[in-house]
């Protein structure tokens, strides 16, 4: 799979511009090697392979959280909507896991709070 197919499908997926696109592709190939891999046997839908990109870009070093954050925060007010219900998603997956440590213990413990505070 080359990196045009990978920045195709980021820019399908997160509606990116091209460069965008192919910038996050490169970083992707470099850390995945994903040009030696068959990705559609290790990404099972379009789901999976936005969560390997999501992992894959808080992994960097130069995440660009703002840019990131102001993206979604400015788009359009449905895929507001729609962004935060899968957000949603994930707080309350987090809030029901049983077994963690202190890496991500705050993860856990603030998850069942917010799905408290929302469940009110």
């Amino acid at each position: 799979m080359n990196s045009k197919v990978v920045s195709a499908a980021v820019a399908t997926i997160w509606s990116w511009d091209s460069a965008a696109a192919e910038k996050l592709a490169t970083e992707i190939k470099k850390a995945r090697e994903i040009e030696k891999i068959n990705w559609k046997e290790v990404y099972t839908s379009e789901a999976d392979l936005l969560a390997e990109f999501t992992l894959t870009y808080v992994n960097g070093k130069d995440m660009e959280k703002d840019v990131f954050v102001n993206k979604i925060t400015n788009a359009h007010r449905q895929l507001q909507a729609q962004v935060f219900q899968l957000f949603m998603r994930v707080i309350r997956a987090w809030a029901n896991v049983a077994h963690y440590d202190e890496r991500n213990e705050y993860v856990i413990k603030t998850c069942r709070k917010i799905v408290e505070a929302v469940d009110e």
